[in-house]
């Protein structure tokens, strides 16, 4: 049995069938199926806090949300670092990059290796968890 595999790249769906339907289409013949599958698409963000931890903090966080990806059929498409920064405060380069990529390239869901990688301010979390929210994207822990 073979089968058919159309993306559509709008809305992230991949359409699977073994019995497509075709429609002709500027003289091509294109496929259109009945059962679809939603890709998840994720952002990875991690940090570490100061000059005495190194690079590969980072890296083992990476590992870990890479590792979480595979299991749960996650497709990884952004990953956003900060080096030597807090998360006590929402003055992060990276972090901010994430609330400015999200309202032109949106995503289901941001993974960080802990919750305190997002944010240790109560408020900060509670405020950028909304924002997040707001778009329809969960933010996942990979340990908790």
């Amino acid at each position: 049995m073979s089968w058919a595999v159309m993306i559509q790249p709008e809305t992230r769906n991949f359409i699977v069938s073994s019995q497509p339907w075709k429609i002709k289409f500027q003289g091509i013949f294109i496929p259109i199926f009945k059962e679809m599958i939603h890709m998840t698409i994720a952002w990875a963000y991690c940090r570490f806090s100061s000059d005495h931890q190194r690079e590969e903090f980072i890296d083992a966080q990476i590992r870990a949300i890479r590792d979480y990806r595979v299991r749960n059929r996650i497709t990884l498409d952004k990953i956003y670092r900060d080096e030597a920064r807090s998360a006590t405060t929402d003055d992060r380069p990276s972090f901010q990059q994430i609330f400015s990529d999200i309202k032109e390239y949106p995503c289901d869901l941001v993974i960080v290796h802990k919750l305190d990688r997002f944010s240790r301010d109560r408020y900060d979390s509670a405020f950028y968890k909304r924002k997040l929210k707001e778009r329809g994207i969960r933010l996942v822990s990979v340990l908790e």
